[in-house]
């Protein structure tokens, strides 16, 4: 082989060699634009989902805070909208009052929740009597059937800010008798927990808890359920929230309720009603 043509295929593989570099160069030059065009856009996608993440953040809390808000008002909403005093017949008097009465005594205080007056007449015994209720109406309402004397003797509660927060300014373990009527029906079994262990800590060792509720056992009830007008609860369901022994009772008249007694015995110092007056010492 000639000189020439070594010199030939010498120039021919240094270009081959500097078009392959050019080549890689220009692969390399596409390849880090087009890198720092999908950093560009992971970062935005970035942004992007930790914006969504934030929006979603609020729109769980503002769910959370409606949802509480939904069960204030429709709680609310359900004990204006139903006549409690309609659905006390007389029939469902007579059988529930007897317990109340045999339940409430003058040496201890008594604690209804609910807005049925004629419920909260046979409650008259208590010294004092707590008055509880969801609905400012109704609770008035209890309060202007009393005389001006026996007002004295009330002590009114509104329960107005959420399912259960309200009860705290109650006083604890101190109640012989606690009625709760028109309230439980309204609620599912998350809130009935909640709301019956705030008020099992209400009662005092001995006391008694009469409620009514919903019996999605029996027929009539059961439509109601089926139709969304009521939320869906039995027997067994309380026996298991009252698992801290007790003797829970269930009566079915008109209306189906329960008669809890918390365990213990009912002791007191106090021998009879409070006759004096308590003055301010004056200075």
């Amino acid at each position: 082989m000639q000189l020439s043509e070594l010199q030939y295929y010498l120039d021919k593989t240094l270009q081959i060699q500097q078009d392959f570099h050019d080549q890689l160069k220009s692969i390399q030059v596409d390849f880090n634009n087009q890198l720092k065009t999908l950093s560009s856009e992971l970062d935005l996608l970035v942004k992007a989902n930790q914006k969504i993440l934030g929006e979603l953040s609020f729109l769980e809390n503002e769910t959370n805070r409606l949802k509480e808000q939904l069960q204030i008002h429709s709680l609310s909403s359900c004990l204006q909208q139903n006549d409690t005093e309609k659905v006390l017949s007389d029939t469902l008097l007579e059988e529930v009052t007897p317990f109340i009465t045999r339940s409430t005594d003058c040496r201890y205080p008594s604690l209804f929740i609910g807005d049925a007056y004629k419920l909260v007449h046979s409650m008259i015994a208590a010294d004092p009597l707590y008055i509880a209720s969801y609905n400012e109406k109704g609770l008035q309402n209890i309060l202007e059937r009393f005389n001006p004397v026996y007002q004295k003797r009330l002590r009114p509660y509104l329960l107005s800010n959420g399912l259960t927060s309200g009860y705290i300014t109650l006083p604890h373990k101190q109640f012989s008798c606690i009625v709760c009527w028109n309230i439980i029906n309204y609620l599912n079994i998350k809130e009935c927990t909640q709301l019956l262990n705030i008020i099992y800590n209400l009662l005092r060792p001995g006391g008694t808890l009469i409620f009514n509720f919903v019996n999605g056992d029996t027929l009539s009830e059961l439509k109601e359920v089926e139709s969304y007008l009521k939320p869906y609860q039995t027997v067994g369901d309380f026996f298991k929230i009252f698992n801290k022994s007790g003797t829970l009772t269930h009566r079915s008249s008109e209306a189906d309720f329960i008669i809890y007694t918390k365990p213990g015995t009912l002791n007191t110092i106090k021998l009879q009603p409070v006759l004096g007056e308590i003055i301010a010492k004056s200075s």
